[in-house]
Parts: C-alpha cells; sequence; structure tokens
C-alpha cells in the first residue's frame, strides 16, 4: 500500500513539473509568434493553420448560421403553407355562396376587388340598406371574423353621428 501511495505522489510530481515546463515553453512561443519585428521562417504566411481551435470555432460559427437560415426558411415555407391554405378555404366558401336576389356585375367586381385574399366583401347601400353583395358569406354572416383596430372607426363614426362623442373633445 505504501508502495502504491509513493508511487502515485511521484507521477503527480512528475505531471505537476511537466506543466510547469510547458506552460513557460508556450507562452514564449505565443509571445514570439504575435512580435510585428520578429523574422517569419520562410516561407511563412501570416495566416494561422486551419486545423487549430480557431478554425472549429468557424465552423461551428458557419454551421450555427446555416441552422438560423434553414430555421428561418422553414418558418417562412409554413406561414405561406398556411397563407395558401387559408386562400384555398376562402376561395372554397365563395363558392358556396348564394348569390340569388345579388347584383351579378356586382359580385364580380367584389371578387377582383378580394383577389386572391382571404377576406370577405359586403358590398351595400348605406341610405337604405339594401345588400348588392355579400362575398365569403360564411365569413361575413356565420363565422365572427375578428376586425381588429377597423371596428374602432366604425365606432368612432357611430358615436359621432349619434352625438356621443363631442368632435371638439381631443384625447391624447
Amino acid at each position: 500500500m505504501n508502495s502504491i501511495h509513493r508511487t502515485s505522489s511521484s507521477i503527480s510530481s512528475i505531471v505537476a513539473l511537466a506543466l510547469l515546463i510547458s506552460v513557460p515553453l508556450s507562452s514564449a512561443t505565443f509571445a514570439r509568434d504575435r512580435h510585428p519585428n520578429h523574422p517569419r521562417k520562410a516561407g511563412r504566411t501570416d495566416k494561422r493553420p486551419t486545423s487549430g481551435r480557431g478554425s472549429r470555432v468557424e465552423r461551428r460559427r458557419a454551421e450555427a448560421r446555416r441552422r438560423a437560415e434553414a430555421a428561418r426558411q422553414a418558418a417562412a415555407a409554413r406561414e405561406r403553407a398556411l397563407e395558401e391554405a387559408m386562400r384555398d378555404r376562402v376561395q372554397a366558401m365563395i363558392a358556396l355562396d348564394d348569390t340569388t336576389g345579388e347584383d351579378a356585375e356586382i359580385r364580380r367586381i367584389a371578387v377582383n376587388a378580394l383577389g386572391n385574399h382571404a377576406g370577405t366583401v359586403v358590398v351595400m347601400d348605406p341610405q337604405t340598406g339594401r345588400n348588392y353583395s355579400i362575398v365569403n358569406q360564411q365569413w361575413a354572416l356565420r363565422e365572427g371574423f375578428k376586425p381588429c383596430s377597423t371596428i374602432k372607426l366604425v365606432t368612432g363614426l357611430a358615436g359621432l353621428n349619434e352625438k356621443v362623442i363631442d368632435p371638439a373633445h381631443i384625447a391624447c
């Protein structure tokens, strides 16, 4: 047991000595290579070897950039697929619209105005309330499509019309 302890102790001493010797040599080597006035060996360029630590870091960075670009492209492809699926769904809903009683010319213009967008078009006479055409009746009448901030305009105009909102009052 005592000899094993001495052996491991002597091995650790040798390893420590080897580390002490190698650290100053490697530091001196790096300092010499970085010094601007140090004469270079013939045929040597300022470029570092590609098999070192820096090249691994660059490979990792390049791989991270490739993965990020692939993720961005995949997200864009998913978004395009969702938009296309929504447009296809809207076109299918428009095909199911009941057009009895609608003005055919106004409906054609409304469908052309909607184009390839996912939405709905309601054309009516504001004085009488008569509907000339409703394109995508599923969204306009049955499904509640959230209008987001566009409803603020309608609510504000109704408030001004009914004299509930004072036009002289400016909100900040």
